[in-house]
């Protein structure tokens, strides 16, 4: 009689039950040759073909703002992403942003250089990133290279500072769920 009572409430609080540490199933998406598989956090949405984007993760909305990250395959194949030529090149791409930045009459208020990171399921990803000013609110924006299935993509985020004052732990951790097929 204990074992069928202790079967029971295992069967109960085991099976039964959802587990609260269980991941849960990935989210795939078909995005050119690829699949891309992500988990998100609460009450975070994803929306396919928003506004030209073909991916797009939206945070909850937290003092009218929200991070926004985007997952882009950019049609090129066998581009080399060499570190060294890229580390060498940010100082264009920093230059590039000014540029853009400038024609909202805003202004850079630092960098995040290059970087080779690797993700959980991605074993090359190449970071770079910046801060900006416009009209008295601080903006970061982020951007993530990788490939998948010999195409490359662009992970993009943006978020106002001041309200997601730990934004990149959120949009790496999205990036560390990131899987490819």
């Amino acid at each position: 009689m204990k074992r069928l009572l202790i079967s029971l409430m295992f069967l109960f609080c085991f099976i039964l039950t959802p587990n609260i540490f269980a991941k849960g199933k990935s989210t795939w998406v078909k995005l050119r040759r690829a699949e891309v598989g992500f988990h998100l956090p609460a009450k975070w949405n994803h929306y396919k073909d928003m506004l030209g984007l073909p991916l797009v993760f939206v945070s909850p909305r937290l003092k009218e703002q929200r991070i926004t990250v985007s997952v882009t395959p950019t049609g090129l194949n066998d581009i080399p992403m060499n570190p060294k030529s890229l580390k060498k090149e940010q100082n264009g791409w920093f230059s590039g942003r000014r540029k853009f930045v400038s024609t909202f009459k805003g202004s850079i208020t630092g960098t995040f250089p290059y970087s080779l990171e690797k993700w959980k399921y991605l074993p090359e990803v190449h970071a770079i990133g910046y801060k900006y000013k416009v009209a008295d609110k601080h903006f970061v924006s982020h951007s993530f290279y990788f490939y998948c299935k010999d195409q490359l993509f662009h992970m993009k985020s943006l978020y106002e500072q001041n309200v997601y004052n730990k934004g990149i732990d959120t949009v790496e951790s999205i990036g560390n769920t990131l899987r490819c097929r």
